[in-house]
């Protein structure tokens, strides 16, 4: 029922209980007459949803935050014509968030916290991504249909943007009606099959090495010259079926008299694993929090490898361990991203990260870079890098999940600083990503005192 038929009905018992008083007989009538014309608006509006098929065609794949076409049809299954019919696309409006008054609170202090935010930058002229006024259309929009004949199917087409990534079985449809003159609005809950995967945003990367600070690399003892397709010259061959025309080198093919090609070094580029270990978040939204973050961080990361001609190979929890995922693809990691759950046992994150690393040790090539994505406490990681022997050339990228809340709390600094201390000791690099700030911002340089 909407608040428009709630105020009737107030207002109607309202003139009831003063009819009543002053023995007002016209009252009793005005009082009568807005109870009934609620009580016909919901009939009306139950009876306009009945016989009301709705069918939805949308991509199997999109990335977050980028507008994709969908198209509804409605089909009126009726003898009689449905007027001003109203159909919202609810696909994306679940919410993963946390369980717990003490969640919600936090939550709702941080959306006062934006509102105030998003005001005083509307005051200075400027205006942020959050301040959005069109973001509820984009995410749950919601299309009107004038007049659907019996029988007839109508069709429509609208953008609409997925907020966050996952996998999405099904699409979930709120068909409504407002009844006569507007006065009640009755819904009704349709579940369409309609299976869409949101891979998580890609920002582009400039740089970003996995080891930046060690002088020597297991991968620089392999063979870097050596014949295939790059773009440094490499030496001059006989001619054979398949070589590209472009190739031949033709003041050798005049001295020698027959058709020599120009060869050239291939551009080997060293294998790359990715640990990806993020845990339920404590802070921040439903949208922007550590967990989805460290997701974005990572699959930008796949990206700059992935351009660098490198898919790494990503290693994930499942199963209440960690699994080693070979993708072939930019493509198949994004989906491993996408379907991305965080462990159920959230004690002991340190020894999970030991394990996670030691289980990629032992499973991914030799010579291979290694990159870790968490957002446990930076003690733990602090803890697991003086014990860890394995693996030297390692980079850790941190979305510290306390800069998701109210405020930086200071003993986040103090442990900030010691993993800083304990990564210089040990030739690891920690990238931090916070709120506030872009992700190629936060993977553009290691973790420094200005961060602190």
């Amino acid at each position: 029922m909407s608040k428009r038929a709630v105020t009737l009905i107030l207002v109607a018992i309202a003139l009831c209980l003063i009819a009543a008083t002053i023995r007002s007989g016209w009252l009793y009538l005005v009082s009568s007459a807005l109870i009934s014309l609620v009580v016909v608006g919901l009939f009306a509006g139950r009876w306009a949803t009945r016989r009301v098929e709705v069918e939805r065609d949308c991509p199997t794949e999109v990335f977050e935050g980028e507008p994709f076409s969908v198209r509804l049809r409605v089909r009126n299954s009726g003898m009689v014509s449905r007027n001003l019919i109203s159909v919202q696309d609810r696909q994306f409006a679940g919410s993963r968030g946390r369980a717990g008054f003490m969640a919600e609170l936090q939550r709702r202090r941080d959306e006062s916290r934006e509102k105030l935010n998003s005001a005083r930058a509307g005051e200075a002229g400027g205006r942020t991504a959050d301040s959005d006024e069109g973001a509820p259309a984009r995410y749950c929009p919601t299309v009107t249909f004038e007049s659907v004949p019996p029988g007839c199917d109508v069709e429509t087409p609208y953008l609409m943007t997925a907020p966050r990534r996952g996998i999405y079985d099904a699409a979930d449809l709120s068909v409504s009606c407002g009844g006569i003159f507007g006065v009640t609005e009755v819904k009704r809950a349709v579940k369409v099959p309609s299976s869409i995967t949101v891979l998580p945003r890609v920002y582009r990367l400039e740089e970003f090495p996995f080891n930046p600070q060690a002088s020597t690399s297991p991968v620089e003892s392999r063979e870097w010259s050596r014949k295939g397709i790059g773009e440094n010259y490499y030496g001059i061959r006989e001619y054979t079926h398949g070589d590209p025309l472009r190739h031949i080198h033709w003041k050798s093919t005049a001295r020698h008299g027959d058709l020599i090609v120009k060869e050239y070094q291939e551009e080997f580029r060293p294998s790359a694993g990715l640990v990806v270990l993020l845990c339920e978040p404590a802070y921040g939204s439903v949208d922007v929090n550590s967990l989805e973050d460290g997701l974005r961080a990572a699959a930008s990361i796949v990206n700059y490898f992935v351009e660098m001609g490198s898919t790494p190979q990503l290693v994930v929890p499942r199963n209440g361990t960690f699994e080693v995922v070979e993708t072939v693809s930019m493509k198949d990691s994004l989906k491993v991203l996408a379907e991305y759950s965080p462990p159920e046992d959230k004690t002991g994150a340190g020894g999970r990260l030991h394990e996670a690393l030691s289980i990629a040790q032992h499973q991914l090539s030799p010579g291979c870079a290694l990159g870790v994505v968490t957002n446990i406490d930076p003690a733990d990681i602090a803890d697991v890098l003086t014990s860890w022997w394995g693996w030297q050339e390692l980079s850790v990228v941190l979305a510290l999940d306390e800069s998701y809340g109210l405020a930086f709390p200071k003993r986040a600094s103090g442990r900030l600083a010691e993993l800083e201390l304990v990564s210089g000791g040990q030739l690891v690099d920690v990238f931090l990503v916070r709120k506030g700030r872009e992700i190629p911002e936060c993977l553009s340089a290691p973790l420094s005192t200005t961060d602190l």
